[in-house]
């Protein structure tokens, strides 16, 4: 299938019918490479969160690599279903590109979208993050969402395995923090 397929298939993203789209998103998904460039077209604003969200997750399933750089540039949107997707499928990517913009995001207000980061950052294991996650672990709060966020940036420093990253955790368990001994064992 050629060009011409990718862009029939593109403008069935749009159609009103549910099975349309999941039958053109898995074609193009089968096509790959050549899907790419018209799926990252599909992540601007023009369309709606549910579509950028079936283009996010297309790229994500091909994983072509040329998708992590757009990927980044949209961390800020809006939307934060977009921007929760977009960390996931690049945790799955796990292209060490987007190491330093979602470390720049666990300033988010959101603790859930802080969860997810934290758990992308762990599947990428690079030791930059092992500061910032740490940071995140000592921060004080007895909410559910702070206590949830915490457990994924343990499980998060785990994955990473650093030194810094084992002392602190060490640390953790020490001070009988119960949420985060569980996360960690």
């Amino acid at each position: 299938m050629g060009e011409s397929a990718v862009r029939i298939l593109i403008t069935r993203l749009d159609d009103s019918n549910e099975e349309i789209r999941s039958e053109a998103i898995k074609s193009l998904i089968s096509i790959g490479h050549p899907s790419v460039q018209p799926l990252i077209y599909r992540l601007d604003g023009k369309h709606s969160s549910e579509r950028r969200i079936d283009a996010i997750r297309a790229l994500g399933k091909i994983g072509d690599t040329v998708a992590v750089e757009p990927f980044i540039a949209y961390l800020n949107d809006p939307n934060r279903y977009v921007k929760e997707s977009i960390v996931y499928v690049l945790g799955k990517m796990r292209d060490t590109r987007a190491v330093e913009p979602l470390i720049s995001q666990l300033k988010d207000k959101s603790r859930l979208f802080r969860r997810e980061i934290a758990w992308s950052l762990g599947e990428m294991g690079d030791i930059r993050a092992v500061a910032p996650l740490i940071a995140v672990l000592n921060e004080n709060g007895n909410s559910f969402e702070e206590k949830q966020t915490r457990e994924e940036v343990a499980k998060a420093l785990g994955k990473i395995g650093d030194g810094d990253a084992v002392e602190a955790l060490v640390s953790k368990i020490r001070v009988s923090d119960f949420d985060i001994r569980a996360a960690i064992e």
